[in-house]
């Protein structure tokens, strides 16, 4: 078994699942940011 092929494998992999992922905890870091924003101005 080929280590560097596993590895490329795996980011193949990564990019698959964990890009949707990082999305995602983007969105809800965004939504954080705005949140304490809103919360600042309004309080």
């Amino acid at each position: 078994m080929n280590p560097k092929k596993k590895v490329k494998n795996d980011l193949s992999a990564y990019r698959i699942y964990g890009l949707p992922l990082v999305v995602l905890m983007g969105l809800i870091a965004l939504a954080g940011i705005v949140l304490a924003v809103a919360l600042k101005f309004f309080f």
